[in-house]
């Protein structure tokens, strides 16, 4: 009995979450009806999953700004608007799935003509109780951006955490690259001027888990002369 409850203490004391990145699912919706939405499937992802959802939405004719919109169910986690020729809105949002979500859910965004829409999927080792944002950062600018700072040791301060990054460039043959950081995988995306209702636009979105050693993340990208978005912030989960 004694060794049985030696081992028991063992395990609990060892335990401890980490977080592996599932699938990605991307969907691109072009309209030209400001009041237009888009949904998106959640059945790439597994019951338990975290999803993080990144709604980047641009009206190009219409000169209002896309609405803030939280999808029921989802947790505001970062966001940024930016108005150049265009309106810009982009949201990051998260949600625990459920087995009615993994079966055969559905995520519907916010308002605008044109929806570029990134769901990232993360699998838990434990059940997941909690999911904090931190450290939102956006930026929007036709020069240089600045370098932003994810203070991961002292504002998240626990493992496991996600590290997002996301670059936006309007332009033609433009690659919205990062300077840094090495992710752990980054997506990049062509969206061609018919796709807009407006010129190019390119975009990379990038993610680093950090499971056990925390480390601040240094995000920069490239200055591609052009009206150019960067945002980063980190996510927290227990």
């Amino acid at each position: 009995m004694l060794n049985l409850g030696i081992v028991a203490s063992s395990h609990v004391a060892d335990s401890a979450m980490t977080l592996a990145f599932n699938t990605r699912t991307y969907d691109e919706r072009l309209t030209t009806s400001s009041t237009s939405t888009n949904s998106i499937s959640l059945t790439a992802g597994s019951e338990g999953d975290l999803a993080v959802l990144i709604d980047y939405r641009i009206n190009s004719a219409s000169t209002t700004m896309p609405p803030f919109f939280n999808p029921s169910g989802w947790s505001f986690a970062s966001g940024g608007t930016y108005n150049t020729d265009a309106e810009h809105r982009y949201m990051v949002t998260t949600k625990v799935l459920t087995a009615s979500d993994a079966a055969s859910g559905t995520v519907t965004t916010g308002q605008a003509e044109n929806h570029y829409s990134t769901i990232l999927f993360f699998t838990p080792t434990l059940p997941i109780t909690n999911v904090q944002g931190y450290d939102t950062e956006f930026q929007g600018t036709n020069g240089d951006q600045t370098l932003q700072v994810q203070n991961v040791t002292t504002v998240a301060s626990v493992a496991p955490v996600i590290v997002l990054g996301f670059k936006a460039t309007f332009g033609t043959d433009k690659s919205a690259t990062f300077t840094t950081p090495t992710w752990d995988a980054d997506f990049a995306e062509q969206i061609l001027g018919s796709e807009v209702n407006h010129l190019e636009l390119n975009h990379r979105l990038g993610y680093i888990i950090q499971n056990t050693t925390l480390a601040d993340v240094n995000v920069d990208a490239n200055d591609e002369g052009a009206a150019q978005i960067l945002a980063s912030n980190h996510i927290s989960v227990s």
